[in-house]
């Protein structure tokens, strides 16, 4: 486990420090919503990491998400055999983290070719949807398209969820 564990910090930190290009700042615009995306790669992944907890807000107590799972912290599904009933922001954050460099390390592990910051989107659409959803959208170029989530057999636009395929689509489009 402990290697594991190694491998993955190993991992994240060669991809923190890699310099995309020189430090200039790019604008993007999509619908009313500006995304300013910085070319400095350790920045990037930081403003991932904040557009997450701006989109998943955090709550304390466990309670369940729109897709029916238990929650707690800024969007962390609970895993088999984790027991929480409350959680402070610090401990959240640390767990939001991990979540994204997991699915960070999983579309790095699919996608070697690509670029950081598309490989940045991409975790961040697996985040927000599961590395099924996002290894589909891939392959079919449909990322756009997850911006529905599903309620009494119905399917409803999620405004969040626009949010967050339009910061998606600002990386991508900012390489």
């Amino acid at each position: 486990m402990e290697t594991k564990v190694n491998k993955v910090f190993i991992i994240l930190a060669f991809l923190l420090f890699i310099k995309i290009e020189n430090n200039k700042i790019k604008n993007v615009n999509y619908s009313n919503e500006r995304f300013v995306i910085e070319s400095d790669s350790s920045k990037v992944y930081n403003e991932c990491i904040e557009e997450l907890k701006k989109r998943e807000k955090f709550i304390s107590k466990v309670y369940k998400c729109p897709a029916g799972y238990k929650t707690i912290g800024y969007g962390h599904k609970l895993l088999k055999g984790e027991r929480f009933k409350k959680i402070d922001s610090l401990k959240a954050l640390e767990i939001l983290k991990k979540d994204f460099n997991n699915a960070l390390i999983e579309i790095n592990n699919k996608f070697k070719d690509s670029t950081y910051k598309w490989k940045l989107a991409h975790a961040h659409f697996a985040f927000c949807l599961g590395i099924g959803n996002a290894r589909t959208a891939i392959k079919n170029k449909t990322l756009h398209k997850y911006i529905y989530y599903r309620k009494n057999n119905r399917y409803i636009k999620a405004e969040s969820l626009v949010r967050a395929r339009q910061f998606e689509l600002a990386l991508i489009n900012s390489i």
